[in-house]
């Protein structure tokens, strides 16, 4: 779904019966709490495609973030999760929590205890996710990115430590 509004962005053509069943998956993912980790990275990333979209997902948006402020205090914040509701935060304009959210994520904070290749998780794909969120969402903070973390992301690259969804990120 992401990748499809990506490409109307762009300007293809979409079908739009297409994107509608799409959105309406997201939408489910979304409104479904999990008590997984994985499952509410999952759900914000449902938030930020539907608010990408042009829904407004404020309501989506502080049940992710309760449910992973309550269940996952200590990890959450340098998560992808974090990365995705700092996006979807500042599309819906609500500039503070954006900026609180985006400040403390850093390149190369997933650890090897974190990896979870069943979920997708792994350093590369979430550093390169985190790359895309600066670049599309906050300039400011990617103008102040050196080449270190870039380097670092070609590591795994380097050493074919990737899957399909790290290497299209």
């Amino acid at each position: 779904t992401h990748y499809l509004i990506e490409a109307k962005d762009r300007g293809v053509a979409v079908p739009p019966d297409v994107l509608k069943s799409a959105l309406g998956y997201v939408t489910q993912l979304a409104s479904r709490e999990t008590d997984a980790l994985a499952g509410e990275r999952l759900r914000a990333y449902a938030v930020y495609v539907l608010t990408r979209s042009g829904v407004v997902t404020s309501q989506y948006l502080s049940s992710v973030q309760k449910t992973l402020e309550n269940s996952y205090k200590t990890t959450w914040k340098k998560d992808l999760a974090a990365v995705y509701l700092a996006g979807a935060y500042k599309l819906l304009k609500q500039e503070r929590k954006a900026q609180a959210l985006i400040a403390d994520l850093k390149f190369g904070e997933v650890t090897d205890a974190e990896v979870d290749y069943e979920n997708y998780y792994d350093p590369l794909t979430r550093d390169a996710q985190l790359l895309h969120m600066l670049a599309r969402h906050f300039p400011d903070r990617l103008a102040k990115v050196d080449g270190d973390p870039l380097l670092a992301m070609v590591g795994p690259i380097t050493q074919s430590r990737y899957n399909t969804l790290s290497s299209a990120y």
